[in-house]
């Protein structure tokens, strides 16, 4: 006996182009919503949907501007998932000063990817408290002419709070 999935026919060779592609569309609008909830492989899904769709209708600019959006998507969400990683519990003992070194690394390398783009504001935001942290594990180091510098970056980077400034007046 062998059962009917053996012999199943793909969607794409029964259904008329119109069928797919609105089939396709479910399925990128199930996975965008999924993304949004921090599904990481749920972007990339979507992204290969939509590359397969922009494939079946390569003039259609509105499947390439989603393709853009997802991607930043996907970019925004690797890199909170590794900067929550390197965020651990939030501690700045000396032991973590690598993990908070490589937490701000990803997010400046996200920033500058995000530039003119919805996700810029909470990058920054992220990026702010990263070296925040990174500042006081590098102190709790005892490497403090580091820990100087990364509170200054932070004060540029925000200069209306009052942490960096704070922790510059503290090693003064």
């Amino acid at each position: 006996y062998i059962s009917l999935p053996a012999f199943s026919i793909p969607w794409d060779s029964v259904l008329s182009q119109a069928d797919v592609n609105k089939d396709l569309l479910g399925r990128i609008e199930d996975l965008w919503s999924k993304g949004q909830k921090g599904d990481v492989q749920a972007w990339r899904d979507a992204i290969a949907l939509l590359q397969k769709l922009q494939n079946a209708q390569p003039a259609d600019l509105g499947i390439a501007e989603r393709l853009k959006e997802a991607d930043l998507n996907r970019q925004f969400a690797e890199a909170m998932a590794e900067v929550a990683v390197q965020w651990g519990t939030g501690e700045t003992s000396a032991r973590r000063v690598e993990a908070w070194a490589k937490a701000v690394e990803v997010l400046d390398g996200l920033q500058s990817r995000m530039a003119g783009t919805g996700f810029l504001k909470p990058v920054a935001e992220k990026l702010y408290a990263a070296r925040i942290n990174y500042g006081k594990a590098l102190e709790a180091a005892g490497r403090l002419a580091e820990a100087r510098a990364t509170y200054e970056k932070a004060r540029t980077l925000d200069p209306s709070r009052p942490e960096a400034t704070d922790a510059l007046r503290r090693l003064r």
